[in-house]
């Protein structure tokens, strides 16, 4: 179960947006980023003490988003790669910022939630190595 409606929302249009641009690149490994931020992000979520409870998909939100936006910032040239170098700068800008204590959501995500910055900066560098492996599919006749 999610934490809340609007949390659910956000990572859906994440997950849909940077999900969208991976598989089209190769299912199989879209499969496997997923596989792998859930892994990680779950082990990062577990040892770290302060997180009682984690419900949501942020981090494998922030997987996809680092990985298709470092994808098309090389891939891509003109306006839609300054788009995709933007995007990543936002992510990175928004982990940093958590990090710093500083919540994009104001003070805190919901009543009882805190943001879960671990799971964010997980998932996110699981993408980011992820990224380069997302090269553009041969085009076979």
């Amino acid at each position: 179960m999610h934490p809340s409606a609007r949390l659910a929302a956000v990572d859906l249009v994440g997950l849909l947006a940077g999900g969208v641009l991976l598989e089209s690149r190769s299912r199989a490994r879209l499969a496997l980023l997923l596989l792998a931020a859930a892994l990680v992000v779950g082990v990062v979520i577990h040892l770290d003490a302060r997180v009682h409870t984690y419900s949501g998909a942020s981090g494998l939100t922030a997987a996809l988003l680092a990985a298709a936006a470092l994808r098309a910032a090389l891939d891509w040239s003109g306006w839609p790669r300054a788009l995709a170098a933007a995007v990543l700068l936002l992510v990175l800008a928004k982990l940093g910022a958590e990090a710093a204590g500083v919540s994009w959501w104001g003070s805190a995500p919901g009543p009882g939630l805190r943001v879960a910055t671990v799971a964010h900066i997980a998932g996110a560098a699981t993408g980011l190595l992820a990224g380069p492996f997302f090269r553009r599919r041969a085009l076979t006749t």
